[in-house]
């Protein structure tokens, strides 16, 4: 279903499952956030009607969502000097 979306889309659907509102999303993609609510409505559509939260996890599920970097000082593996 992913694959049907446009690359603006997919774009919007990754941020959507980065867990962002569509305020947030206008600012990354410099868009007005009445364009952002026609795209995530045009994504939610195209992928059956699914509501937002099933969307993340459809995004995140097809690789759409970047992994968040361990917070700053945590999750390094060599150990402090």
């Amino acid at each position: 279903a992913v694959r049907r979306l446009t690359p603006r889309e997919r774009e919007v659907l990754a941020h959507v499952g980065a867990g962002l509102p569509n305020a947030r999303i206008a600012d990354r993609m410099s868009l007005a956030p009445s364009t952002v609510k026609d795209h995530v409505r045009a994504v939610l559509g195209k992928l059956g009607g699914l509501n937002r939260v099933q969307a993340a996890i459809l995004a995140d599920r097809a690789g759409l969502v970047p992994a968040e970097p361990p917070p700053h000082g945590r999750g390094t593996t060599t150990p402090p000097a």
